[in-house]
């Protein structure tokens, strides 16, 4: 069996996968790290703003294709939420 551990975030598609993935024959999930810190849509979408349509459909889509697969299905993803906190040093054009 492998074990394995999962860096992820905590939007539904990252769910889907790995409650998917979890799930899978000959895979142990040790530990899912989610990532909460970046959230990229606001589900009160401005429709003058192409970004804001973007996201906000986007949204939609994953409830519609993975909403209840990961309301339905067995989590073994050992989750954990974690806050990243990435520091970039001036100049180094990270």
């Amino acid at each position: 069996m492998k074990k394995i551990v999962i860096l992820t975030a905590d939007e539904l598609r990252h769910d889907y996968f790995k409650t998917k993935f979890a799930l899978g024959k000959g895979i142990h999930v040790l530990k899912t790290y989610c990532d909460t810190t970046r959230k990229k849509y606001n589900s009160n979408a401005d429709y003058t703003d192409v970004n804001n349509v973007h996201f906000s459909s986007r949204c939609q889509v994953e409830k519609d294709f993975f909403e209840e697969y990961v309301r339905t299905s067995e989590n073994r993803s050992n989750s954990m939420l974690i806050r990243v906190i990435i520091y970039i040093k001036l100049g180094t054009g990270l």
